[in-house]
Protein backbone atom coordinates (compact mmCIF):
# COMPACT_ATOMS: atom_id res chain seq x y z
CA UNK A 1 0.00 0.00 0.00
CA UNK A 2 2.60 2.52 0.93
CA UNK A 3 4.97 2.18 -1.87
CA UNK A 4 1.78 2.99 -4.64
CA UNK A 5 0.88 6.37 -6.05
CA UNK A 6 -2.69 7.57 -6.79
CA UNK A 7 -3.43 9.96 -9.17
CA UNK A 8 -6.39 11.91 -8.65
CA UNK A 9 -9.28 11.29 -11.19
CA UNK A 10 -9.17 14.72 -11.76
CA UNK A 11 -5.79 15.04 -14.48
CA UNK A 12 -6.22 18.94 -14.68
CA UNK A 13 -4.84 19.18 -10.55
CA UNK A 14 -2.34 18.01 -11.26
CA UNK A 15 -2.22 16.46 -7.82
CA UNK A 16 -1.39 13.15 -6.63
CA UNK A 17 -1.79 11.06 -3.72
CA UNK A 18 1.56 9.95 -2.52
CA UNK A 19 3.32 7.78 -0.11
CA UNK A 20 3.91 9.35 3.45
CA UNK A 21 4.08 7.60 7.12
CA UNK A 22 0.85 5.63 8.46
CA UNK A 23 -0.58 5.95 4.27
CA UNK A 24 -1.19 8.19 2.02
CA UNK A 25 -1.29 11.57 1.46
CA UNK A 26 -1.82 14.44 -1.09
CA UNK A 27 0.62 16.47 -2.27
CA UNK A 28 1.34 19.95 -2.13
CA UNK A 29 2.95 21.54 -5.03
CA UNK A 30 3.62 24.58 -3.29
CA UNK A 31 3.87 26.74 0.10
CA UNK A 32 0.98 28.80 1.49
CA UNK A 33 -2.76 28.78 0.93
CA UNK A 34 -3.07 27.12 -2.93
CA UNK A 35 -6.79 26.01 -2.43
CA UNK A 36 -7.74 29.21 -3.41
CA UNK A 37 -5.17 29.56 -6.06
CA UNK A 38 -6.37 27.43 -8.63
CA UNK A 39 -9.09 28.61 -11.63
CA UNK A 40 -11.51 26.08 -11.34
CA UNK A 41 -11.43 26.43 -7.58
CA UNK A 42 -12.08 30.54 -7.84
CA UNK A 43 -15.08 29.70 -10.45
CA UNK A 44 -16.57 27.20 -7.73
CA UNK A 45 -16.35 29.91 -5.23
CA UNK A 46 -17.91 32.77 -7.07
CA UNK A 47 -20.75 30.39 -8.50
CA UNK A 48 -21.94 29.14 -4.94
CA UNK A 49 -21.58 32.56 -4.05
CA UNK A 50 -23.50 33.83 -6.20
CA UNK A 51 -26.16 30.90 -5.65
CA UNK A 52 -26.10 31.77 -1.82
CA UNK A 53 -26.85 35.64 -2.95
CA UNK A 54 -29.71 34.49 -5.09
CA UNK A 55 -31.74 32.51 -2.91
CA UNK A 56 -31.24 34.81 0.13
CA UNK A 57 -32.52 37.64 -1.99
CA UNK A 58 -35.24 35.27 -3.53
CA UNK A 59 -36.46 34.29 -0.19
CA UNK A 60 -36.12 37.29 1.25
CA UNK A 61 -38.77 38.78 -1.44
CA UNK A 62 -41.07 36.46 -0.57
CA UNK A 63 -40.93 36.71 3.43
CA UNK A 64 -40.83 40.65 3.47
CA UNK A 65 -44.40 41.44 3.40
CA UNK A 66 -44.52 44.29 1.25
CA UNK A 67 -42.71 41.41 -1.85
CA UNK A 68 -40.13 42.83 -3.82
CA UNK A 69 -42.07 46.11 -3.93
CA UNK A 70 -41.16 47.42 -0.67
CA UNK A 71 -37.80 48.49 -0.48
CA UNK A 72 -37.61 48.55 3.95
CA UNK A 73 -39.62 45.20 3.94
CA UNK A 74 -37.42 44.06 1.33
CA UNK A 75 -33.81 44.72 3.11
CA UNK A 76 -35.51 43.50 6.26
CA UNK A 77 -36.77 39.85 4.64
CA UNK A 78 -33.25 39.64 3.14
CA UNK A 79 -31.75 40.17 6.34
CA UNK A 80 -33.91 37.81 8.11
CA UNK A 81 -32.73 35.05 5.05
CA UNK A 82 -29.18 35.98 5.27
CA UNK A 83 -29.48 35.45 9.28
CA UNK A 84 -31.07 32.12 8.55
CA UNK A 85 -28.91 30.47 5.72
CA UNK A 86 -25.24 32.15 7.39
CA UNK A 87 -24.59 29.34 9.75
CA UNK A 88 -24.59 27.01 7.32
CA UNK A 89 -22.50 29.17 4.68
CA UNK A 90 -20.36 29.54 7.87
CA UNK A 91 -19.75 25.56 8.28
CA UNK A 92 -18.98 25.09 4.43
CA UNK A 93 -16.17 27.54 5.11
CA UNK A 94 -15.10 25.38 8.02
CA UNK A 95 -14.48 22.31 5.61
CA UNK A 96 -12.62 24.29 3.15
CA UNK A 97 -10.29 24.86 6.00
CA UNK A 98 -9.61 21.53 6.77
CA UNK A 99 -7.16 20.42 4.57
CA UNK A 100 -4.67 22.80 6.99
CA UNK A 101 -5.84 20.80 10.22
CA UNK A 102 -4.92 18.05 9.02
CA UNK A 103 -1.26 17.67 9.03
CA UNK A 104 -1.33 18.48 12.45
CA UNK A 105 -3.50 16.29 13.79
CA UNK A 106 -3.93 13.51 11.46
CA UNK A 107 -1.48 10.66 11.78
CA UNK A 108 -2.59 6.78 10.65
CA UNK A 109 -5.53 6.50 7.98
CA UNK A 110 -8.20 4.17 9.70
CA UNK A 111 -8.53 2.77 6.05
CA UNK A 112 -7.03 -0.75 7.22
CA UNK A 113 -9.52 -1.07 10.17
CA UNK A 114 -12.89 -0.09 8.37
CA UNK A 115 -12.11 -2.45 5.15
CA UNK A 116 -11.43 -5.18 8.10
CA UNK A 117 -14.85 -4.42 10.03
CA UNK A 118 -16.57 -4.80 6.53
CA UNK A 119 -15.20 -8.10 5.75
CA UNK A 120 -15.64 -9.74 9.50
CA UNK A 121 -19.19 -8.33 8.85
CA UNK A 122 -19.90 -9.85 5.02
CA UNK A 123 -16.99 -11.67 4.68
CA UNK A 124 -15.93 -10.17 1.92
CA UNK A 125 -15.89 -6.26 0.49
CA UNK A 126 -19.02 -4.76 -0.53
CA UNK A 127 -17.52 -2.69 -3.29
CA UNK A 128 -15.65 -5.63 -4.37
CA UNK A 129 -19.04 -8.21 -4.69
CA UNK A 130 -20.72 -4.99 -6.11
CA UNK A 131 -18.81 -5.43 -9.55
CA UNK A 132 -20.96 -8.30 -10.51
CA UNK A 133 -24.22 -5.77 -10.88
CA UNK A 134 -21.71 -2.80 -11.93
CA UNK A 135 -23.25 -1.52 -15.47
CA UNK A 136 -22.32 1.58 -17.53
CA UNK A 137 -26.48 2.96 -16.74
CA UNK A 138 -26.51 2.18 -13.15
CA UNK A 139 -23.31 3.80 -12.70
CA UNK A 140 -24.72 7.12 -14.14
CA UNK A 141 -27.69 6.57 -11.98
CA UNK A 142 -25.89 6.26 -9.02
CA UNK A 143 -23.70 9.14 -10.02
CA UNK A 144 -27.55 11.29 -10.23
CA UNK A 145 -28.35 9.73 -6.96
CA UNK A 146 -24.83 10.75 -5.73
CA UNK A 147 -25.47 14.65 -6.80
CA UNK A 148 -29.15 14.54 -4.68
CA UNK A 149 -26.81 15.35 -1.80
CA UNK A 150 -26.76 19.08 -2.53
CA UNK A 151 -30.74 19.01 -3.38
CA UNK A 152 -32.55 16.85 -0.83
CA UNK A 153 -32.15 19.32 1.75
CA UNK A 154 -32.59 21.97 -0.11
CA UNK A 155 -36.34 21.41 -1.10
CA UNK A 156 -37.27 21.08 2.77
CA UNK A 157 -35.57 24.43 3.44
CA UNK A 158 -37.11 26.09 0.88
CA UNK A 159 -40.45 25.30 1.29
CA UNK A 160 -40.16 25.77 5.18
CA UNK A 161 -38.76 29.43 4.40
CA UNK A 162 -41.38 30.45 1.87
CA UNK A 163 -44.27 29.13 3.32
CA UNK A 164 -43.25 30.91 6.76
CA UNK A 165 -42.62 27.83 8.64
CA UNK A 166 -39.88 29.57 10.56
CA UNK A 167 -39.87 26.41 13.42
CA UNK A 168 -39.44 23.54 11.36
CA UNK A 169 -36.72 25.57 9.57
CA UNK A 170 -34.69 26.24 12.37
CA UNK A 171 -34.78 22.89 13.33
CA UNK A 172 -33.46 22.02 9.87
CA UNK A 173 -30.59 24.03 10.06
CA UNK A 174 -29.87 23.24 12.72
CA UNK A 175 -29.46 19.73 12.59
CA UNK A 176 -27.89 19.92 8.97
CA UNK A 177 -24.89 22.00 11.16
CA UNK A 178 -25.06 19.67 14.26
CA UNK A 179 -24.67 16.92 11.36
CA UNK A 180 -21.88 18.50 9.69
CA UNK A 181 -19.54 19.57 12.78
CA UNK A 182 -19.93 15.45 14.18
CA UNK A 183 -18.56 14.70 10.65
CA UNK A 184 -15.81 17.16 10.99
CA UNK A 185 -14.71 16.05 14.23
CA UNK A 186 -15.19 12.22 12.92
CA UNK A 187 -12.85 13.08 9.87
CA UNK A 188 -10.29 14.11 11.97
CA UNK A 189 -10.55 11.00 14.64
CA UNK A 190 -11.04 8.25 12.20
CA UNK A 191 -9.15 9.45 8.82
CA UNK A 192 -9.78 7.60 5.72
CA UNK A 193 -9.12 8.27 1.81
CA UNK A 194 -12.45 5.35 0.88
CA UNK A 195 -11.93 2.18 -0.54
CA UNK A 196 -12.27 3.76 -4.24
CA UNK A 197 -8.53 5.23 -3.54
CA UNK A 198 -7.17 2.64 -0.66
CA UNK A 199 -7.27 -0.49 -3.18
CA UNK A 200 -8.01 0.55 -6.28
CA UNK A 201 -5.80 -2.53 -7.33
CA UNK A 202 -8.11 -4.90 -6.05
CA UNK A 203 -11.16 -3.61 -8.66
CA UNK A 204 -11.14 -5.96 -12.06
CA UNK A 205 -13.87 -3.87 -13.19
CA UNK A 206 -13.68 -0.08 -13.82
CA UNK A 207 -16.71 1.99 -13.13
CA UNK A 208 -17.83 3.62 -16.74
CA UNK A 209 -20.77 5.52 -17.22
CA UNK A 210 -22.66 6.45 -20.44
CA UNK A 211 -22.78 10.07 -19.83
CA UNK A 212 -22.78 10.91 -16.36
CA UNK A 213 -20.22 9.58 -14.57
CA UNK A 214 -16.97 10.46 -16.01
CA UNK A 215 -17.97 14.00 -16.71
CA UNK A 216 -18.89 14.51 -12.81
CA UNK A 217 -16.74 12.03 -11.34
CA UNK A 218 -13.59 14.82 -12.12
CA UNK A 219 -15.54 17.81 -10.78
CA UNK A 220 -16.66 15.95 -7.75
CA UNK A 221 -12.81 14.66 -6.65
CA UNK A 222 -11.63 18.82 -7.50
CA UNK A 223 -14.22 19.95 -4.88
CA UNK A 224 -13.30 18.02 -1.90
CA UNK A 225 -11.30 20.03 -0.08
CA UNK A 226 -9.73 17.30 2.23
CA UNK A 227 -9.68 13.51 0.79
CA UNK A 228 -9.72 11.70 4.59
CA UNK A 229 -13.71 12.82 4.86
CA UNK A 230 -15.24 9.62 4.88
CA UNK A 231 -15.74 8.52 8.10
CA UNK A 232 -18.69 9.59 8.80
CA UNK A 233 -20.50 9.44 5.70
CA UNK A 234 -22.90 12.67 5.91
CA UNK A 235 -24.11 11.82 2.18
CA UNK A 236 -25.63 9.39 4.29
CA UNK A 237 -26.68 11.80 7.55
CA UNK A 238 -27.88 14.40 5.30
CA UNK A 239 -29.86 12.48 3.26
CA UNK A 240 -32.28 10.68 6.44
CA UNK A 241 -31.85 14.22 7.85
CA UNK A 242 -33.70 15.49 4.45
CA UNK A 243 -35.88 13.10 4.51
CA UNK A 244 -37.18 13.05 8.32
CA UNK A 245 -37.54 17.35 7.66
CA UNK A 246 -39.63 16.01 4.41
CA UNK A 247 -41.90 13.87 6.44
CA UNK A 248 -42.94 17.09 8.07
CA UNK A 249 -43.89 18.64 4.92
CA UNK A 250 -46.35 15.14 3.48
CA UNK A 251 -49.45 17.02 4.80
CA UNK A 252 -48.70 20.58 3.42
CA UNK A 253 -50.40 19.71 0.06
CA UNK A 254 -51.32 17.29 -2.36
CA UNK A 255 -48.17 17.91 -4.29
CA UNK A 256 -46.04 17.34 -1.24
CA UNK A 257 -47.07 14.49 -0.34
CA UNK A 258 -46.17 13.15 -3.45
CA UNK A 259 -43.01 14.65 -3.19
CA UNK A 260 -42.72 13.02 0.08
CA UNK A 261 -42.96 9.39 -1.83
CA UNK A 262 -40.46 10.26 -4.50
CA UNK A 263 -37.79 10.94 -1.45
CA UNK A 264 -38.65 7.13 0.20
CA UNK A 265 -36.62 5.97 -3.55
CA UNK A 266 -34.34 8.54 -3.82
CA UNK A 267 -33.08 8.48 -0.32
CA UNK A 268 -32.28 4.61 -0.75
CA UNK A 269 -30.44 5.27 -4.18
CA UNK A 270 -27.94 7.70 -2.29
CA UNK A 271 -27.29 5.14 0.40
CA UNK A 272 -26.64 3.05 -2.18
CA UNK A 273 -24.84 4.78 -4.38
CA UNK A 274 -21.95 5.62 -1.52
CA UNK A 275 -20.76 1.87 -1.59
CA UNK A 276 -21.57 0.98 -5.60
CA UNK A 277 -19.54 4.18 -6.24
CA UNK A 278 -16.79 2.97 -3.78
CA UNK A 279 -16.60 6.10 -2.10
CA UNK A 280 -17.57 5.22 1.50
CA UNK A 281 -17.20 1.41 3.89
CA UNK A 282 -20.00 0.23 4.73
CA UNK A 283 -19.19 0.97 8.20
CA UNK A 284 -19.12 4.63 7.17
CA UNK A 285 -22.64 4.13 5.99
CA UNK A 286 -23.71 3.23 9.31
CA UNK A 287 -22.24 5.69 11.28
CA UNK A 288 -23.68 8.21 8.96
CA UNK A 289 -27.45 6.87 10.18
CA UNK A 290 -25.66 7.23 13.88
CA UNK A 291 -25.05 10.91 12.93
CA UNK A 292 -28.89 11.71 11.81
CA UNK A 293 -30.27 10.39 14.77
CA UNK A 294 -28.18 12.16 17.01
CA UNK A 295 -28.24 15.93 15.22
CA UNK A 296 -31.88 15.28 14.47
CA UNK A 297 -32.88 15.00 18.27
CA UNK A 298 -29.56 17.56 19.25
CA UNK A 299 -31.75 19.82 17.17
CA UNK A 300 -35.32 19.55 18.19
CA UNK A 301 -34.08 19.32 22.16
CA UNK A 302 -32.12 22.35 21.68
CA UNK A 303 -34.73 24.51 19.77
CA UNK A 304 -36.93 23.66 22.57
CA UNK A 305 -34.48 24.34 25.73
CA UNK A 306 -33.77 27.72 23.89
CA UNK A 307 -37.21 28.46 23.56
CA UNK A 308 -37.91 27.60 27.05
CA UNK A 309 -35.20 29.62 28.53
CA UNK A 310 -34.13 32.97 26.29
CA UNK A 311 -36.67 33.23 23.40
CA UNK A 312 -39.92 31.82 21.84
CA UNK A 313 -39.55 30.02 19.34
CA UNK A 314 -41.01 30.87 15.88
CA UNK A 315 -44.10 29.00 15.60
CA UNK A 316 -45.36 27.98 11.94
CA UNK A 317 -48.01 30.15 10.02
CA UNK A 318 -51.27 27.96 9.61
CA UNK A 319 -51.92 26.38 6.64
CA UNK A 320 -54.92 24.96 4.86
CA UNK A 321 -55.87 21.57 2.97
CA UNK A 322 -57.47 20.84 -0.19
CA UNK A 323 -60.53 21.24 1.49
CA UNK A 324 -59.66 24.21 3.06
CA UNK A 325 -59.68 22.80 6.48
CA UNK A 326 -56.47 24.12 8.89
CA UNK A 327 -54.14 21.77 9.49
CA UNK A 328 -51.89 23.09 12.84
CA UNK A 329 -48.18 22.01 11.64
CA UNK A 330 -47.27 22.93 14.72
CA UNK A 331 -48.01 19.29 16.19
CA UNK A 332 -44.61 17.83 14.46
CA UNK A 333 -42.87 20.41 16.82
CA UNK A 334 -44.21 19.49 20.06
Amino acid sequence: MSDKLFWRADQKSKRLFVPCKGGVRRSDPGPGPRRWARPEDLVFVTFFTASIALIVIFIGGVNARGGFTSGRMFMEGTGRSLRDYLPLVLVLLVYENMTHLFPLVVKDLADPSLMEIDRTVFGTQPTIWMERITHPVLTDYMTFAYLLYFFLPALPALVFSISGRRGDFRDLMLAVCLSLYIAYIGYMLVPAIGPKYFMPERYSVDLQGIFLYQRVEPVWDMMRSTTRDCFTSHHTAMSLISFYYMRRLRDHSRASRWVYYAYIPLTLSLLFSTIYLRYHWVVDVAAGFAVAGISIYAANWLNRKWSSRVAPLPRNDPVFNERGTPVDMNVYRK
